[in-house]
């Protein structure tokens, strides 16, 4: 049976949106959430990745375009043949969400944005950004972060390569696995 990609987004969808308490918040492991940083917030990056989502033993390959700053946050995703898939954009005004295509009833692209912040931004701003009454806990090493609620894993991102533009993403509570290759590494 062939998992569409519509498919792989209601899924993870399901699974994820289930426990959000405000718009802007990611639900994570059920007892935890991470919210969006605000756009200020954001470091100076231009970056385009491959990206490989596997989700039940299917694979997806997308481009993923990000362009952040710290006036607005800009992620397009594209498919193989470089067709917009969606785009997010978080400015001071909050998050608008714009779909080339009918994406699956509920979906939320912000989660993809979430994924990347916890990927990409500084350690300080993700510590900053999680509530203090939060279960979540940041640890960091030179080349991976492990987001943890309780002791437990929730995600974890390890990096292959200096700049940290290339790397790979594990969500724990959904079977989500990301694989992002800075596009002048990936050849």
């Amino acid at each position: 049976m062939r998992i569409t990609f519509a498919a792989l987004l209601s899924a993870l969808l399901i699974v994820t949106l289930a426990g959000c308490r405000d718009d802007n918040c990611i639900d994570l492991s059920g007892a935890a959430s991470y919210c969006l940083l605000p756009a200020e917030q954001a470091p100076t990056v231009s970056l385009t990745q491959q990206v490989q989502l596997d989700w039940n033993e299917q694979r997806f390959t997308l481009l993923s375009v990000l362009e952040a700053d710290q006036k607005n946050t800009t992620l397009v995703m594209l498919n193989p043949v470089g067709q917009t898939l969606f785009s997010v954009k978080q400015d001071a005004q909050g998050v608008t969400t714009k779909a080339a295509m009918k994406l699956p009833s509920g979906f939320d692209p912000k989660i993809l944005l979430a994924m990347i912040q916890l990927a990409l931004w500084p350690e300080q701003k993700i510590r900053a950004g999680l509530a203090p009454a939060s279960c979540l806990r940041l640890e960091v090493a030179p080349d991976s972060r492990q987001l943890k609620c309780d002791g437990q894993p929730v995600l974890s991102v390890s990096y292959r390569n200096a700049q940290l533009t290339s790397y790979q993403l594990k969500w724990f509570s959904v079977p989500l696995q990301i694989e992002a290759t800075a596009v002048n590494e990936a050849n």
